[in-house]
């Protein structure tokens, strides 16, 4: 944060690092106008500023911690009188306070020239800001400032505000209660003390320049009905000081347009697009009838083939030849009708011709089949299609057959066949999806 500005023909007298406020630390800048206050540290709160004329009593001392401070009472613009406490810290180092009483010195000079120009009819000379001391404070000799003027020094004698009845000190410009300026009555013959040249700042410059044409220099000037009142010294509503930035809101600084921000590109969605979804989905779908269809014509092609007398996968003879070498003939048919994907051609096979002597176990089905027959004690495993005979060797007792379709097939039938000497003794069929047939017959000794 850079120097506040100033105004036309304001100067810098002191500036002072490490000035707290309510443990706030600013840097101190006096000016011949006013007290300044500057966030250097951070730069986040607004620069607070004090008029001198605003200023009624200064008090020096000490913190419980043996810290120097100044004690400023300060009449807001309502006329309410606040104090203010500036702190002047040992971590900042140096003599520091030479440098409050250096502060005291300043602010004792001005508020005097402010209130001088203020209200001339009733101040015949520059008054000093009435300064005391702290009680609590440990004794301390101010040096004495240039020009023989000492801080805090006030006569003995003793005078009464003429509204108020306050006790005043005679040498005292202006009642320190209610403002009204003190008319001191000729003091007694008193050695006079050195009287030091008051000459004109160059930051008066502006008084004159701003003055009328034709009014003398020395003629008040025009205050508003306000600060012509007694004891009120003149407003200026352009400053704020630092009590109303304190006790107030914060300074409004303009707000200044912001380049809009670029406009964030859309991020890409990990998803795949509609089109590779609706493409994927019709993908499954042709495999999944492609597979149904397979699943479907694979068992009609698999008999077609045991039916033309093809050895199927587990070995077992053809339709056309039995355990027992018995055989079947075949006879060519028409075109059978499929719900498939498309018609096969296909041969029957007339089921076998069943030996009359042993007993034998028939199976007839158009598709594949598992399953086993024989006796309890020895069973054998088959897996065939079509119609076939299987044996049982020297059967004895009961003899059982179980068998189950190995497809989903419904129209056609799987039937189960237990014979004895070419005479059926039991069998059962079935035309469900994965049917099973359990047959089992008592064929004696």
């Amino acid at each position: 944060m850079g120097d506040p500005d100033l105004y036309r023909g304001e100067q810098v007298l002191l500036r002072t690092p490490g000035v707290s406020v309510k443990s706030i630390p600013f840097e101190g800048i006096l000016t011949n106008m006013r007290i300044i206050l500057v966030d250097r540290a951070k730069n986040i709160l607004p620069t607070k500023e004090v008029a001198y004329e605003m200023i009624m009593e200064a008090e020096i001392g000490e913190n419980a911690i043996g810290e120097e401070i100044l004690t400023l009472t300060v009449q807001t613009a309502t006329g309410e009188n606040r104090q203010m406490i500036l702190t002047f810290p040992q971590r900042e180092g140096g003599n520091r306070s030479r440098v409050r009483d250096e502060w005291v010195r300043i602010i004792q000079q001005e508020v005097s020239a402010a209130r001088g120009a203020a209200v001339r009819q009733a101040v015949n000379a520059p008054q000093n800001v009435p300064v005391r001391r702290s009680t609590q404070t440990r004794a301390y000799e101010s040096p004495a400032p240039a020009g023989g003027m000492s801080v805090g020094s006030a006569s003995d004698d003793v005078v009464y505000c003429t509204k108020c009845g306050n006790p005043v000190l005679s040498d005292s410009a202006f009642c320190n209660k209610c403002g009204t300026p003190i008319v001191a009555s000729a003091p007694p013959a008193r050695q006079a003390a050195p009287v030091r040249q008051q000459t004109s700042p160059p930051a008066r410059a502006y008084d004159s320049e701003n003055a009328a044409p034709g009014v003398p220099l020395d003629s008040p000037r025009m205050t508003s009905p306000q600060a012509a009142r007694p004891g009120i010294p003149q407003q200026k509503p352009a400053k704020k000081g630092l009590l109303s930035g304190l006790f107030g809101g914060a300074k409004k600084k303009p707000s200044t347009p912001r380049p809009a921000a670029p406009a964030r590109s859309p991020r890409r969605s990990m998803m795949p697009g509609k089109n590779v979804l609706m493409a994927g989905v019709i993908v499954i779908v042709l495999v999944v009838l492609l597979a149904a269809a397979a699943f479907v014509v694979y068992p009609m092609i698999s008999s077609g083939a045991s039916a033309e007398g093809e050895p199927s996968s587990s070995g077992e003879p053809s339709a056309t030849e039995t355990p027992s070498g018995s055989s079947g003939s075949t006879t060519p048919s028409g075109p059978l009708s499929n719900t498939g994907v498309a018609s096969i051609t296909v041969k029957e096979t007339t089921a076998p011709t069943v030996p009359v002597s042993g007993v034998w176990v028939m199976i007839s089905y158009i598709g594949s089949y598992k399953g086993t027959y024989g006796m309890s004690s020895d069973l054998q495993k088959v897996e065939s299609s079509g119609s076939r005979l299987f044996e049982v060797v020297n059967a004895t007792g009961t003899v059982q057959a179980d068998f189950e379709k190995k497809d989903s097939s419904t129209k056609h039938e799987l039937s189960v066949a237990i014979y004895k000497d070419g005479t059926l003794l039991k069998s059962d069929a079935t035309n469900e999806s994965y049917g099973k047939v359990s047959v089992s017959a008592d064929t004696g000794s």
